[in-house]
């Protein structure tokens, strides 16, 4: 849940989840950087920040270290109402409006874990640690981040239906903890323990500067893909603006903001879960102890905060009960990570489907003469990229959308074209920004197995998606023709 200029919240009144949302003022983040409150500590490594997960996901806690993501072009898929006109801010029935301020969407998420206080374990000598079985949650939540996002995980791309002003979406495939490090000595990558206690029940203020700080320590300031998320110790009780404290039902489970203080950098509070019963860490997961609560909410808030980081963008007026989570707060289900591991997620809102979905339908599209799979060339994202046909291998540059209600086939978050809105015959297909465009705006016949483009009345004026001369050559690029039915024109629909 979003707050427009503070807070929104997540909460599980009687074990059935809810999400209760707060207003706060603007006045709330008039107050000055958070440097003056939470002076720089030595922050430490928690158990096991090798910025890898081992094999055996084993919690090393004297191993520390960095950690690298992969890099771009990883598994991008998108969804409906691309336009960047004021027209894509429409919206029907229940599905989530661009809102008319037209603000951002993360594009490439990156998440920053902050555990706020003496209470968590980590590995310094100077750690207090006075929990250390809170390296329980650590190493769940740890082995969680670092498998969303990865290649094969499938759950996150549901946010990446959701297009900024410009025409760009959220894009996964390359990993989500954060790659930024600290300069302290101490390289801190994605993560750190924080050796300063909070107040007992710190403000929206206090998370605001503690955000910050964090961003700060990290050298993320200003960087809108960032996610600080903060995790307060056993018996705080974080509050909104309302004076409405964890874990009363009026405060929610879990919150997410952003901070002025750091260029508005997104951040979410996730307070003890187990000091609410309502809360969720009693959620099952596949096996003892039971620590869904921390991947269902956690999740929930990612998704929010990349889809609508400032209140801005992606939701349902009511705000309140709008944004992607909050939409399907009652929807748990189990995902299997791609290293096998299974956690606690919830379903989120869809504008393909209209509905809560647990993933995107999305995959190869074969010509079903020579098999061989429409493909982004070397997975490229810049415009004009050639789309070509490749050997199937189920990479990211082959994984293809298609969202009937714009027409659009997506790959690497970006859309199959004809060069130039050219209607003639071999006009070449090519990678580009989607937009509102007839010659983005495809559709399936599926007596003939032809995609489309410039339909018509009844496909009238159609020309169809064609391999140059029905060439089984892999590397060629693709083009439109006459309709005319022949194995050059035949394709299967995405993932059939």
């Amino acid at each position: 849940m979003h707050k427009i200029i503070a807070w929104l919240g997540a909460v599980a009144p009687n074990l059935l989840l809810a999400a209760a949302l707060f207003l706060a003022s603007l006045v709330a983040w008039s107050s000055p950087a958070a440097a003056a409150r939470h002076p720089a500590q030595a922050a430490l490594h928690i158990p096991g920040s090798t910025g890898k997960v081992t094999p055996s996901e084993q919690w090393h806690p004297t191993r520390i270290g960095g950690v690298k993501a992969s890099g771009p072009g990883g598994l991008v898929v998108s969804g409906a109402r691309f336009s960047t006109s004021p027209a894509a801010a429409s919206c029907s029935g229940n599905n989530l409006c661009y809102q008319p301020a037209h603000g951002p969407v993360q594009t490439q998420p990156r998440v920053y874990l902050v555990l706020w206080g003496t209470w968590w374990n980590c590995t310094a000598p100077s750690c207090a640690n006075k929990n250390p079985k809170s390296g329980i949650v650590e190493n769940y939540l740890y082995k969680y981040w670092h498998q969303i996002g990865q290649p094969g995980e499938i759950w996150s791309t549901i946010t990446s239906q959701y297009f900024d002003s410009t025409g760009h979406h959220p894009s996964f495939g390359h990993g989500v903890w954060g790659t930024a490090c600290s300069h302290d000595g101490n390289n801190n990558c994605g993560w750190v323990a924080w050796q300063q206690d909070p107040p007992t029940s710190p403000t929206d203020n206090d998370l605001s500067n503690m955000a910050a700080t964090a961003a700060a320590y990290f050298g993320i300031t200003n960087d809108q893909n960032a996610q600080i998320v903060i995790l307060t110790p056993k018996g705080v009780q974080p509050q909104n603006t309302s004076g409405s404290k964890f874990p009363q039902a009026g405060f929610g489970c879990a919150n997410h903001g952003y901070s002025p203080t750091a260029g508005n950098v997104a951040y979410a509070v996730m307070p003890w879960l187990p000091d609410s019963p309502n809360c969720g860490a009693s959620f099952p997961a596949k096996a003892p102890p039971k620590k869904g609560g921390w991947s269902y909410f956690g999740g929930h808030e990612f998704a929010e905060m990349i889809t609508d980081p400032l209140g801005t963008s992606w939701y349902t007026a009511p705000v309140s009960s709008g944004e992607i989570g909050d939409k399907c707060m009652n929807s748990p289900f189990h995902e299997t990570m791609p290293n096998g591991k299974v956690f606690l997620q919830q379903k989120l809102w869809s504008n393909v489907d209209s509905g809560c979905v647990q993933t995107l339908q999305a995959g190869e599209i074969r010509n079903l003469h020579s098999l061989l799979c429409v493909d982004n060339a070397g997975a490229r994202t810049t415009n004009s990229n050639k789309i070509e046909t490749w050997s199937c291998n189920n990479s990211s540059a082959q994984t293809i959308l298609y969202t009937p209600g714009s027409g659009h086939l997506v790959v690497n978050g970006k859309c199959l074209d004809v060069a130039g809105q050219s209607r003639n015959k071999g006009a070449k297909i090519i990678l580009y920004q989607c937009t509102s465009n007839q010659n983005q705006n495809w559709h399936y016949d599926a007596t003939s197995h032809e995609w489309q483009v410039y339909g018509g009345l009844g496909g009238i004026g159609a020309m169809c998606l064609d391999v140059p001369n029905g060439s089984s050559t892999p590397g060629t690029q693709l083009q439109i023709w006459d309709c005319n039915g022949g194995n050059a024109q035949m394709w299967s629909r995405p993932g059939q």
